[in-house]
């Protein structure tokens, strides 16, 4: 089955509209093989398919809770928008965060080998995410409000 198109939005400048993956199938490759993790046996098509279902994933877990704007609408939740300048008659954006990368990465890596991550995946994921203050309050773990 062949995908209709993929996207990728770069790790640096404007954001790309349609863009429909964090990382590309080469990115997906060095990290996992980084990991010790073998994908000899996965073609790069389907590893972009892997990407494509990991970004949109992660997207969907953490989107809403990513700190920063999201400018107009679109698929992806990153660049975040820093505003309008008018020197530059251009919107300037953050670049799409290492860890975000990273973690898409890793479970396009897994979805590439036929699994899933767990729960315990999903919750080191958000820890990570918390740490490099890309996601706000979202959880309970803060002290009760007096």
């Amino acid at each position: 089955m062949t995908m209709s198109k993929f996207i990728v939005q770069p790790e640096k400048g404007a954001l790309v509209p349609d863009a429909n993956s964090y990382v590309t199938a080469e990115a997906v490759r060095v990290r996992a093989n980084m990991r010790g993790i073998l994908l000899s046996g996965v073609d790069d098509e389907d590893l972009e398919r892997a990407a494509v279902a990991a970004t949109h994933e992660v997207d969907a877990r953490y989107g809403r809770d990513f700190t920063g704007p999201r400018p107009g609408r679109r698929g992806l939740h990153w660049p975040k928008g820093l505003g309008y300048d008018d020197r530059e008659d251009m919107y300037n954006f953050f670049g799409v965060p290492t860890e975000v990368q990273e973690i898409v990465c890793d479970v396009a890596a897994t979805f590439a080998r036929g699994e899933a991550p767990n729960q315990a995946d999903w919750s080191t994921f958000r820890d990570r995410l918390k740490a490099a203050s890309l996601i706000g309050y979202v959880d309970t773990d803060y002290p009760p409000r007096p």
